[in-house]
């Protein structure tokens, strides 16, 4: 009987939550002058981000959310920084409740970003502005001008071309791969533990202005290339 309770509950309970889900699709123009671009999202998030043609934010977002839960989301321009908050609320928890949300943003190229994610992706291409991600598990993907990058990962991988020597990226995970590539040339190293040495068309130069620190703290690699062009 204890075990057939247990069956009707998952039943009743958990199917819902993971397949009885609706979709919603919403775009919004934002033609202000922006130059930060503040992301929160505490849901399944697959960001993708690459430069507009005309210099103004073009915001997609797509939503699969359970038919018992309510994203709350909150879109905000303040001076030249837009910000967007967006959160799943409901009676389920956890994987009981589906809150899958993308954000396919077009902006313009030299905008800073800052993307604090809960799960999920990052996918940048082609931006020059200074990049601030943190995520409890996912991955960066891309390729950029950054010049300054702070990316913090507890678990999943980074995968990322810096096509300007970075004067300071920085890269810690807990258990994960990083993989970072930047021009050929001189740059002080700070990447001690599952460090793949020698790295590549680097000469490390603890006095060079160029900074790269790389850390994974458990398990993983990190592995940095230079590319000559």
């Amino acid at each position: 009987m204890l075990c057939a309770a247990i069956v009707v509950a998952f039943l009743v309970i958990v199917l819902p939550g993971v397949f009885d889900v609706r979709h919603e699709r919403r775009t919004r123009e934002i033609t202000k002058p922006i130059t930060r671009l503040v992301l929160h999202s505490k849901g399944m998030t697959r960001v993708e981000i690459k430069p507009s043609h005309d210099g103004h934010v073009h915001l997609v977002r797509t939503s699969s959310i359970s038919r018992d839960s309510r994203l709350i989301e909150h879109v905000k321009v303040s001076g030249k920084t837009l910000t967007i908050h967006s959160t799943c609320t409901g009676s389920r928890f956890g994987v009981l409740r589906s809150c899958d949300l993308r954000y396919y943003l077009r902006v313009p190229r030299k905008i800073a970003l800052a993307l604090h994610l809960r799960f999920g992706t990052a996918d940048l291409h082609g931006l020059r502005g200074r990049l601030t991600l943190t995520l409890d598990a996912g991955r960066l993907d891309g390729f950029g001008c950054n010049k300054r990058a702070d990316v913090s990962l507890r678990y999943g991988s980074i995968d990322y071309r810096d096509e300007c020597a970075p004067e300071d990226f920085r890269a810690r995970m807990r258990a994960g791969d990083i993989v970072l590539t930047v021009p050929a040339g001189r740059y002080a190293v700070q990447a001690e533990r599952n460090a793949q040495r020698p790295f590549a068309n680097i000469i490390e130069d603890p006095t060079s202005p160029n900074l790269i620190d790389a850390d994974v703290t458990w398990a993983g690699s990190i592995a940095i290339e230079g590319v000559r062009k």
